[in-house]
């Protein structure tokens, strides 16, 4: 897979699992996806994520857990988590989809000793995170398990995510100009009804709205740092009438161009 901007790279180091503490929302939380099994355990407040089609709200005490290898962006949220990435080797070449919201003691325990024994990096500690992280895996499958996926499925599932991939960068490049399925599906090599249905649920968005919500991505962007009036915003992003902007962009952002001005 090559060019992936949607591929996050979960940086490695001595510990055999990746650790983030957060205390807000990461303004980076854009649509992406990695290999490993991500878990947020909710110390504050409140998150809501998308997973593929799915929307997942968690309030404090919550853990979410996005499986590997599925798209997934945060959408809002006041809150501070903890963040850790399980890669694919610790399941022994099983493949496991868990339940995405989990409330769970035990996990959020597990959660809290893994980052406790990560803060002084001995030897003797990278050996009790991996008893930590082995231990969290096996009450995941056995207590929480969505669907047990075969080498077959998860290989298609690759398939997949590299496709929606190459969508996904195409309406990124081109998102100004009149991107249409037909397009699309011609780049997946995927029937166009077939494309329509795959994107839906790897994203959550028609191809359409997803184009219309990079177009308002890249006005909000040209709202904060320039000094465009707001028809020329709305002209540069492929809007061809200011009123029918200003409508679409308060149903989206839940305010109006100009109040990013003030």
């Amino acid at each position: 897979m090559n060019d992936l901007i949607l591929y996050e790279k979960v940086p490695k180091d001595a510990f055999p699992i990746h650790l983030v503490e957060y205390h807000s929302l990461p303004d980076d939380f854009d649509l992406h996806w990695h290999e490993e099994t991500e878990v947020l355990f909710l110390r504050r407040g409140n998150l809501t994520v998308r997973c593929g089609d799915r929307i997942i709200t968690a309030e404090e005490g919550d853990c979410i857990v996005i499986n590997g290898n599925e798209l997934h962006e945060g959408i809002s949220g006041e809150c501070d988590f903890l963040c850790l990435y399980l890669p694919p080797f610790f399941f022994e070449e099983q493949y496991y989809t868990f339940k995405h919201l989990i409330k769970d003691e035990f996990v959020n325990d597990t959660v809290l000793g893994i980052f406790e024994k990560h803060k002084d990096k001995k030897h003797t500690n990278i050996l009790a995170v991996k008893g930590y992280a082995y231990l969290l895996i096996s009450h995941l499958i056995s207590n929480h398990t969505d669907a047990i996926i075969s080498e077959g499925r998860y290989k298609k599932h690759l398939q997949t995510s590299d496709r929606m991939n190459d969508a996904i960068r195409y309406i990124e490049q081109n998102c100004f100009e009149n991107v249409s399925t037909k397009q699309l599906s011609k780049i997946c090599h995927l029937s166009e009804g077939y494309f329509c249905n795959l994107f839906k649920a790897a994203t959550g968005h028609s191809a359409k709205e997803y184009v219309l919500i990079k177009r308002l991505d890249k006005a909000v962007d040209l709202l904060s740092s320039t000094d465009m009036t707001v028809l020329e915003i709305a002209m540069q992003c492929g809007f061809s009438d200011a009123n029918y902007f200003s409508r679409i962009f308060k149903k989206y952002k839940g305010r109006t161009p100009s109040s990013y001005r003030m």
